[in-house]
């Protein structure tokens, strides 16, 4: 993968509306520290594997249990008080760069989102919807993602509730979602039962560039609390390593490059991925340089 960096910020408003109290399903804030990601052994029959993209697969809020282990990224509520770094890819279960981190707050955990309607299809299983984190009235927050490589992604968000319909409001960069996983209109706002859990559907973004900078995710309550119950962020693709300065063209410049990051000391140089910067990267980089570019 193109050896660049980017950061992805998803924020979050969450405008008066609805009480706690009128809300049965949401937990009390005194809930225990849940799991962080754990790798273990993939799941043969979970589908939407691509093997040659990276694929981030977040399921926010545990109460409900955790949803496969070693695949998914579990996190609830108050992991998002701190960075979770080394996020897990879906396609090989391996620990990645990518970290997530909740700005601002504080973040509650919603249970009894849906009591299992929500259809297991395409990349989503239970139970991913069983649970959320989110915000009460009034609050916004972010949730920080750092470690993407630079590419084309997909970004997919799942709203589901079984009672008090939330109605949120989502956009990647400014721009609502172009379309929906089951090929309905774009409905804004979005309401988590009316438009999410009834149907089973979510919202997509797609080709969401991000070259060295910033993407963000703007999550609303229009009216209402907000949450999420997961997140996907798929896509990047095996970008040519060698180009670092990222000009399309191998030069003497992505060699300067080169050395200026092992110099720094800096794991984007670890071309031989070992952990560590040796003459191995340098002889690595040489390599795929010397291959090119397709």
């Amino acid at each position: 993968m193109n050896p660049k960096h980017a950061t992805l910020i998803l924020s979050g408003l969450a405008i008066a509306g609805i009480s706690l109290a009128q809300d049965p399903n949401l937990e009390p804030q005194t809930q225990e520290q849940g799991p962080t990601p754990v790798v273990g052994t993939p799941d043969p029959v979970a589908r939407g594997v691509n093997s040659d993209t990276l694929d981030i697969r977040i399921d926010f809020g545990t109460a409900a249990g955790t949803t496969l282990v070693g695949q998914w990224n579990n996190i609830d509520n108050l992991a998002l008080a701190g960075r979770t770094s080394g996020l897990i890819d879906f396609n090989t279960g391996a620990a990645t760069t990518v970290s997530v981190d909740g700005l601002g707050g504080p973040w509650r955990s919603f249970v009894g989102d849906d009591l299992g309607a929500f259809l297991p299809q395409d990349w989503f299983v239970q139970p991913a919807t069983r649970d959320a984190a989110g915000l009460s009235s009034g609050l916004s927050a972010s949730y920080l993602f750092e470690g993407l490589p630079d590419g084309t992604y997909t970004v997919e968000a799942i709203s589901a509730r079984t009672t008090f319909d939330y109605q949120n409001l989502f956009v990647v960069n400014g721009v609502q979602a172009n379309r929906t996983f089951l090929g309905t209109p774009v409905f804004t706002p979005w309401g988590s039962t009316s438009h999410g859990l009834t149907p089973s559907n979510w919202l997509i973004w797609d080709d969401v560039e991000v070259v060295g900078g910033v993407i963000v995710l703007d999550l609303s309550g229009s009216g209402t609390l907000s949450m999420l119950n997961a997140l996907r962020i798929s896509g990047g693709g095996e970008a040519c390593r060698a180009d670092i300065d990222g000009d399309g063209q191998l030069t003497i410049f992505d060699f300067l490059a080169f050395q200026n990051l092992f110099a720094a000391g800096d794991l984007r140089a670890d071309f031989d991925g070992d952990g560590q910067l040796t003459i191995f990267d340098f002889l690595q980089f040489q390599n795929e340089f010397a291959e090119g570019c397709d």
